[in-house]
This record gives C-alpha cells, structure tokens and sequence, in this order.
C-alpha cells in the first residue's frame, strides 16, 4: 500500500505470488535469511493476508525452522484462501508438496494437502492452482522428473482426489510454468531448453518460452 515494504527480516525476497477476490488479498513469498545455510531452514515462505483490500496486513505464521520452503502458490475465491509451497524437511530425504486452506469450514488455517514430490524435489519446480467450473486443479512440475501430476478437488481445496495423471511433456527441464484459462480452453506457458528428449543434452544458455493448449481441461 502506498509503496511500503514488508521486512521480516535480514536477507532477501522474491517468487512473489498474489490473489485477490473482493476484500480479500493474499501475498506469499520466499524469504531467505542469510545469517543461516540453506540446510538449516534459510528459505521460508512469509503469507500475509487482508481483509479490507490491502489496507492492513497480517503476517500467518507458518512452517517451522527445521524446514526449507520454496516456490509459494496462492488462490483465493473470496470466501476461502489456499496457500502453498514445496517443503523440505532439514534432517529428511523427501521434498513435499504443502497447501493449507483458510476459510468457509474453519477460521484457522489447516494442512489439507502433504504430498512427496515425484522423483528429486527442485527450488525451479512449479506449483500450479486453477479453477475450472467447480474443481480445483493442483498441478505439480517436476524439471528433474519432467512431468505434470495432477489433483483436483470438487470441494475448494478441502478434500483432494489420488494423483490423477502423469504427463511427459517431453522438454529438457521445464521450468517456470503458469497456467490461465482462456475462452474454455486452458493455456500453459512454461520455460525449458530446447532439446526436445529429456535426455538430450543441452546447453543451458539456449533456453525459450514454450505454449501448450488444452481444449479438454488437461
């Protein structure tokens, strides 16, 4: 508001991400306190929220030292809010996949969704949330493993279905995806290298911004 800043903190900030519907707006972004290593919880990920168009904030305390939280998401439909990220846990071996949920059901906020990654976790690995119609769709895109899965859930985020599919989309070490809907069809850009076989090998340096269109939702 009025170009005043958040500082929580020594260090940096950055991945920004934000939804807003009506009165309600919410803000997630990594921050990393440089005082600590990576392996010792540097990056988290800070949620603030408000509930009078951005006037006032409030920062939602989330996640805890012993892990390190990258690649924040945010939705919002104006009655229930979904925030977030990819985890992991300092002295653990697996990267998962978090969202909690704010809202409707619960003024709190609850761990509705704790997911291992496919493969290999990365801080490039995308994290989608769209809306279509009445479902939800989470989409979680792995560079290491080059594929999409896919959740969804009929309910705002608060039940969500097993892992509904897996898609190759057959690039070398797609990054940085965002999805939007467009005239009922639902259009992905995302960036890779352009060799075409994941295992081709390619110079990182030669890298540009792919387009697929969905017409079927996925």
């Amino acid at each position: 508001q009025d170009g005043a800043t958040a500082d929580p903190g020594p260090g940096g900030a950055f991945n920004p991400r934000v939804a807003a519907v009506g009165d309600i707006r919410v803000q997630a972004y990594e921050h990393q306190d440089t005082s600590l290593a990576d392996n010792e919880g540097a990056h988290q990920v800070v949620v603030d929220l408000s509930e009078d168009r951005g006037q006032s904030w409030d920062t939602v305390p989330m996640g805890g030292a012993l892990t390190v939280q990258r690649s924040p998401v945010t939705w919002t439909d104006g009655e229930v809010t979904l925030v977030g990220w990819q985890e992991y846990t300092v002295k653990g071996e697996e990267w998962y996949l978090r969202l909690f949920r704010h809202g409707a059901e619960s003024t709190d906020w609850e761990d509705v969704f704790h997911e291992p990654m496919a493969g290999s976790g990365t801080p490039v690995a995308s994290i989608l949330l769209v809306r279509d119609g009445n479902d939800l769709f989470l989409f979680e895109g792995n560079p290491r493993t080059e594929v999409f899965r896919t959740w969804v859930s009929d309910d705002r985020g608060y039940t969500w279905s097993e892992n509904i599919q897996v898609s190759n989309i057959r690039r070398h070490f797609p990054r940085d995806s965002r999805l939007a809907t467009a005239d009922g069809a639902w259009v992905l850009a995302y960036s890779a290298n352009t060799s075409f076989e994941p295992n081709e090998a390619a110079p990182t340096e030669n890298t540009e911004i792919f387009w697929q269109r969905s017409a079927d939702v996925g």
